[in-house]
This record gives C-alpha cells, structure tokens and sequence, in this order.
C-alpha cells in the first residue's frame, strides 16, 4: 500500500508519538523499543519512501517524548533537596533541617501546605546547598505569609502512590518532588514584597473573619470573599 505525504497527517504522527513517548516513559519504557523496532520494520517492510518517512518521524518523536519526560526530573544528587528525602515507605525517616523561602501557600479547614523554595541544608555542623521544591503540611497556627525565609525540621518523603492516585505525578507538575508532615518551623526573615504584603492582609482578614464568626460560617465567608474555597468542610462543599 502506498501513501501519498501529507503534511497535517505528519503533525498528527509528531503528536501522537511524542505523547505516546511521554507515556512510554513513565508508564512502560520497554515499549519504546517495540514501538520503535515496528515502526522502522515497517516502513522498510513497505519500501515506499513516503511510509519510511512516517516511520522515521515516529522513531524520532517517540525518543524525544521520552527524553522530554526525563528531562523533567531532577538530577538526584547532593545538590537537590530530595535526595535527602526518604521513599515513601519508609516509616522510620529520620528529620531534616532545612532552609527555603514559600513561593506558594493553600489553606484547608484542618491545615496549610506550604511549598518551600529550598537553598540549604544542614549536613553535620554546616550548610550545603540544596534547590528544589518541597511541600509542608502544617497546622493552621501560626499564619505564614509568601516571601518568608523560613527553617524547617521534619523526616523529608518522597511521595508516592496513595491507593489508585498517582500523589507523585500529580506533585511532578509543580515540580514538587518532596513532601514534609508535621515540622518544627523557625521563622528566619520577612519579605517585603508586594506579593508577599497583599497575602499577608488576606491572612489577617481570614484570621478576623474566624474570631468574629463561628463554622461554618466563617469558612464560607473566606470562601466568598477571599476565594479559600479548601477551608470549607467537606459537608458544606458538598452542600454549595
């Protein structure tokens, strides 16, 4: 069978094998192979120069899927925070001291996550460098705002897969390759930040609008008003 060129049928091959190289890579690599290994014999199988073309754009994108894929995890070595990080089933993780800035804070009905720009941490009696992202978990108490440097004590876990939820992919986007539960939290500087100074009012409006008005009507009052819909219970979510 013969095939013509087709230059949006060649996009379409582009998509498709790239994706397919995405998904080989993090589901299944030794399907690269095989898809490979098939689509090359079949282009020479058919010897027609248009279907061996084909065959080479998938060959082509199927690798740069997969390279693309690797690409965005980080090198795990001394220089990154999560190679101090503990597998997810490690129970026995022992706590870490480290140094970083919040970039990004949700609140919840229960507790806040922070996720924490990393630059340091403590290795013996000094500090290495350390980048990368890790995601706290913390109580409610006390209010922290974007832009503060703080230090942070807790076992560092890489996250993995809760039941059926891939909790690891889904951090993966944010390039969040870390997590941390229950840490003792110093308070090591202040940002002045525009940013930072307008999450702190909101802060401070939440923590007013909770001491005048009782649940859940203050959560969804800071829902209405400051858009923290992930302070409201379940039941009332559910409810609205």
């Amino acid at each position: 069978m013969l095939f013509k060129f087709s230059f949006k049928l060649s996009l379409e091959i582009v998509a498709i094998s790239f994706m397919v190289g995405v998904w080989s890579a993090a589901i299944y690599p030794p399907a690269l192979l095989w898809l490979s290994g098939l689509s090359l014999l079949t282009g020479l199988f058919l010897r027609n120069k248009t279907t061996l073309l084909y065959s080479l754009l998938i060959v082509v994108f199927l690798l740069v899927g997969q390279w693309r894929y690797q690409a965005y995890w980080p090198a795990v070595n001394t220089g990154n925070i999560s190679f101090y990080a503990s597998d997810f089933s490690d129970r026995a993780a022992t706590a870490t001291v480290f140094q970083g800035t919040i970039v990004r804070l949700s609140s919840h009905y229960d507790h806040r996550k922070l996720v924490i720009s990393t630059d340091g941490v403590q290795s013996a009696e000094d500090w290495r460098a350390a980048s990368g992202r890790v995601l706290v978990k913390t109580y409610l108490y006390p209010l922290y705002i974007v832009g503060q440097k703080l230090e942070i004590s807790c076992p560092l876990i890489k996250p993995g897969k809760i039941e059926d939820f891939a909790y690891d992919l889904y951090l993966a986007k944010d390039r969040i390759f870390t997590t941390c539960y229950r840490p003792q939290i110093i308070l090591r500087g202040e940002s002045v930040s525009v940013a930072s100074q307008m999450a702190g009012l909101a802060d401070k409006m939440e923590s007013m609008i909770n001491l005048h008005l009782h649940e859940p009507a203050a959560s969804l009052v800071n829902a209405m008003l400051l858009g923290r819909r992930q302070l409201l219970p379940d039941d009332v979510r559910h409810d609205f």
